[in-house]
This record gives C-alpha cells, structure tokens and sequence, in this order.
C-alpha cells in the first residue's frame, strides 16, 4: 500500500515541482545568454535586459525552494490534517506508512531541487565553447591520476575519503528527513487542540528548535572539548577528528528524527482533532 501511496504524492506533487524545474532551466538559459551577448555590451538598454535576466534567474532558484518547502508543508497539511484527512485516515494503511510516503516525496523532491539548482548554475555561468571545453578536459589529468595526487598530498587513505562520503551523504538524508519531521510533529500537535490551531502549529515549531538548539549546544561545548583532547593526547589527525565530529552530528540527528517521528505518529493516532 506505501506504493500507491508514493504514486498518488509523486502524482500531487508532480503538478507543481516539475513545472518550477522547467522554468528555472529556462530561467539559467536566458542567464547563459546574457552573460555571452549583454555582459559587455555598452548600451543601456541591453545592460537593463542582462541584469532583468540575472535576477529572474536567481529568484526563480529561491521561488523554488521555497516551492519545495511549501509543498512538502501543504501536502501533509491538507491531506492529513485538513479535510482530507477524513479521508486519508480511513484508507486501509497505517499512520507509519502514511508519514513515510510524505517523508519520501518530500526528500525525493528536495534532492531533485538541490540537483536542479546546481544544474541550472552551472547553465547559467557556462561560456566555452564545445571545442574549448573539450580542449579544457583533454589538457586534465585523469581521474585516477587526480586521486593519487589526492592521496599523496593530503594523506588521506581510500577507506576514510569512502567514509567521509558515506558520513556526509547519510548527515544530508538525516537532515532533510528530520526537517520535514520537525514540521510534521509541530503541526501534529498543534492539531492535537480544538482552537487555534495553525497558531499552537507555529508555538510548537519554536519551542521544538528551541529545545534541540539548546541540547544541541550543550553537546556542541561537550564535543569541542572532547576533541581538543583527543587531538592533543593521541595526535589523531584532521581527519579522523573531522569524522568523529560528523558521527557525532549524525547520530544527534537521528536520535531527534527518532523522537519526533515518534511524536508524530502519536499525535495522528490518538491526538489529532478534525473538527
């Protein structure tokens, strides 16, 4: 059942993000063309067209990410929360697999935003031609060459570069998981009350910052110190102190994802108030 569930958020969704990409792209092809034919032109109305072109640009990459965010909110809103709810809550699934299919549209369509953004960058400021970009890769040394050039100077060995990648990538799906969590539990328990809502909505979203900043900091001066000494009795390198801290940040994430995943699925099951 998450299945169907997946394809009827990806079918929902779909409606609004897949639009906003394709405006961006076009958006950082205007900019690529402004930045090759009006960036050096002296005339003033060509000067007004390049700079109208490269802010479209760069509000339409903020447009959309806040198009992600207002999606992933809206959706679990008004198909949860709202009048749909009534709906969605008698559908035979569980309150896991309802939370789950919003989780994963919403990281799926927060991945695609991030991926587009970089794209539509690299469209916008690309200028060579196709014979100077490939002059350009032919004059570089290839991939293994740059690896070994990277290993010799930093003295880092293959196995932590592989776990540095894996570390950083499970920090950024943790992140964004947790992310959408964190407005998925405050909006749950704002739900949970008769009156005003949207208000204890927002009152719950500071309080729950608030509260893991605070733990958060406290960990932070517990962890400096930590590694201070780490450094200084066992001359461990950079790196393996670089690593330990990102564990470290890694697993204080999943332990708060944990907590108001579980907050979450609580309130839907035997708080949330429709009426």
């Amino acid at each position: 059942m998450l299945g169907k569930l997946l394809k009827h958020e990806f079918r929902a969704t779909s409606r609004t993000m897949l639009p906003m990409f394709g405006v961006v792209l076009v958006l950082s092809l205007l900019a690529n063309l402004s930045f090759t034919c009006f960036a050096d032109a002296e005339n003033g109305a060509l000067d007004i067209l390049f700079g109208l072109f490269i802010v479209a640009f760069f509000l339409g990459l903020f447009t959309m990410g806040v198009m992600a965010m207002v999606v992933m909110i809206q959706r679990f809103y008004k198909n949860v929360l709202g009048d749909e709810g009534y709906l969605t809550l008698t559908l035979p699934v569980n309150v896991h697999e309802i939370v789950w299919s919003k989780l994963i549209v919403s990281f799926v369509w927060f991945l695609a935003t991030g991926l587009i953004a970089i794209a539509a960058i690299f469209v916008a400021v690309f200028t060579l031609t196709y014979t100077e970009f490939g002059e350009m890769f032919r004059s570089m040394p290839s991939f293994s060459e740059m690896l070994r050039l990277f290993f010799e100077k930093t003295a880092i060995t293959p196995w932590q570069l592989t776990g540095a990648i894996l570390q950083f990538a499970a920090i950024i799906i943790l992140s964004t998981l947790t992310g959408c969590l964190h407005f998925y539990a405050s909006m749950a328990l704002g739900h949970s009350f008769s009156n005003n809502k949207v208000l204890l909505s927002v009152v719950f979203f500071i309080a729950i910052s608030f509260f893991f900043s605070f733990v958060s900091s406290l960990l932070g001066i517990f962890a400096d110190g930590l590694a201070m000494t780490v450094t200084v009795e066992a001359g461990s390198s950079v790196m393996m102190t670089l690593q330990e801290l990102s564990l470290g940040s890694m697993i204080f994430t999943l332990v708060e994802g944990v907590i108001l995943y579980l907050l979450t699925t609580y309130c839907l099951k035997n708080r949330l108030n429709l009426s």
